[in-house]
């Protein structure tokens, strides 16, 4: 056939697939557009990579299963038992406790009072081991598992402190070596330990478990730490009764058994006394305290005298006017303020004394201003005795310091003076205390308000200072501390007696 004879034939036309075009109308600065052509076999090609991406990883795996299964195949045809590959196990996480407004409490006690005594290696508190590195071993181990709060860890590194326990790397051992074929598990863990008894001290070191938690739970806490935050007073009890109950049930001294058990039988009453001892001292000495104090002598007298400011300013810093200290005596003694005055032979100053009771029932104070209301006043029956001497109503305790006289009057020919804004005054309650180890002493009774009752426990002990008025009450101010009842002060080192 010749080439002429296709020439009828039509012209064949190559078929295109049609491309997707998106067009944005983003005009050029020339008045013309721009085209933006998107392919989509360009979209198409993404998505066959991505899958066989996908596919690779699984070719992969189905390698590595057939491997195995051949490795297994060839070792049975040999008459090789498999060796079957130990899996590792992954450790459970514990849930945090959830707190009671419904919220997950991050600081709770999670792993942190847990024992499990079972996975411990018992070799390493071997009583043939110096006491000293069974002690650094577990104060490792101790707190390798543990969740440490910022508090945790700063109460419980103080405590270690007191206990003779310091921070830090042993610094003459270094960490050379710590892999050493050689090295054994004792010299590995002394190397890594962070927490060490110092060399000066174990020989000759007298192990008191009782003492420690005593002074620390009591007069370190309060006196010599500097610790300010009730979480930190919270807090203490419960990392010294974890950090000893770890030591008891992993036996890494079992031979101070009956001493750690007392000293976590302490521990224990520190839980409630402590706080409790922390928000008293905290709202001490009081509404009606503060107003003897203003009114008769003590920290607060004469603080309106000439004060920078205003009385306004300083009636804010300190809790109470100068007007409701007036009209609160009155309601609770039922006495005018310029009829009692200050015994100041009489005044205790920056005395210690323990709590013995609080009485139960409450003083409830009359809201009127009337002298003739004497029912709710307290009585001498409650107060210490003293014969009261004669009572002076034109003089005050520094001859300038004056009482003022409160008249409270109603609207008068259009003129009206306001009635001083003083709230309802609030039952309280008579706290009985005693010179501190002084039996023979005669107990005096303060008045408290029952907020402050409902901390106060019989057994603590303050420092304060104590005051008679010559009604036989006596009220207490400048409350320096508050102690719990097993309060114990650090003996004093034998270096320093000498000096």
């Amino acid at each position: 056939m010749d080439q002429d004879d296709f020439s009828d034939l039509p012209e064949l036309i190559p078929v295109v697939k049609p491309k997707a075009v998106n067009v944005i109308n983003n005009d050029t600065p020339n008045g013309n557009r721009k085209v933006t052509l998107v392919d989509d076999e360009e979209e198409d090609a993404k998505e066959n990579s991505s899958e066989a991406k996908e596919n690779s990883s699984e070719a992969k795996e189905n390698s590595s299963e057939a491997k195995e299964a051949l490795e297994e195949d060839d070792s049975v045809k040999l008459g090789i038992e498999p060796v079957k590959k130990k899996k590792k196990k992954k450790k459970k996480k514990k849930k945090a406790p959830i707190a009671e407004n419904g919220e997950s409490n991050i600081d709770g006690d999670i792993d942190f009072h847990d024992v499990e005594a079972d996975e411990e290696d018992t070799n390493l508190y071997d009583l043939s081991r110096p006491l000293s590195h069974r002690v650094e071993i577990a104060v490792q181990r101790y707190k390798k598992n543990r969740k440490f709060s910022t508090v945790r860890n700063q109460v419980f590194n103080s405590y270690l402190h007191l206990g003779g326990i310091e921070s830090g790397p042993k610094q003459f051992l270094g960490q050379d070596g710590l892999d050493e074929a050689d090295a054994d598990a004792d010299e590995i863990l002394a190397r890594r330990a962070t927490n060490y008894v110092e060399d000066d001290l174990v020989e000759g070191m007298e192990v008191d478990f009782t003492y420690n938690a005593t002074v620390y739970l009591s007069s370190y806490l309060i006196e010599k730490s500097g610790y300010v935050n009730m979480d930190q007073f919270r807090q203490a009890p419960e990392v010294v009764i974890s950090f000893i109950n770890y030591l008891i049930n992993c036996k890494v001294c079992p031979e101070y058994l009956e001493d750690m058990q007392r000293a976590l039988e302490i521990a224990k009453r520190a839980k409630i006394e402590l706080p409790n001892c922390k928000l008293l001292a905290q709202i001490s000495p009081g509404k009606f305290n503060k107003a003897c104090s203003l009114l008769f002598g003590g920290e607060l007298f004469g603080i309106f005298d000439d004060c920078w400011g205003g009385e306004e300013q300083v009636a804010k810093m300190i809790g109470i006017s100068m007007n409701e200290a007036v009209v609160l005596f009155k309601q609770v003694t039922s006495l005018e303020a310029s009829s009692v005055k200050l015994d100041k032979k009489m005044s205790k100053i920056s005395i210690q004394m323990d709590i013995i009771s609080v009485e139960e029932k409450p003083i409830t104070p009359s809201p009127s201003l009337s002298t003739n209301a004497t029912e709710n006043a307290p009585d001498a029956e409650h107060t210490a005795g003293v014969s009261s001497p004669p009572i002076n109503t034109n003089e005050t305790e520094n001859g300038d310091h004056k009482v003022p006289a409160i008249t409270i009057t109603e609207e008068n020919g259009g003129a009206s003076v306001s009635k001083p804004n003083i709230p309802e005054p609030q039952p309280f309650f008579r706290m009985f205390v005693r010179e501190h180890d002084n039996l023979e002493a005669t107990p005096i009774s303060v008045l408290i308000s029952s907020n402050q009752a409902q901390y106060a426990m019989a057994g603590m002990l303050v420092t304060a200072d104590f005051h008679l008025l010559t009604n036989n009450l006596w009220y207490w101010d400048r409350v320096t501390n508050v102690y719990p009842s097993y309060f114990l002060a650090p003996e004093e080192d034998s270096d320093d007696e000498d000096d």
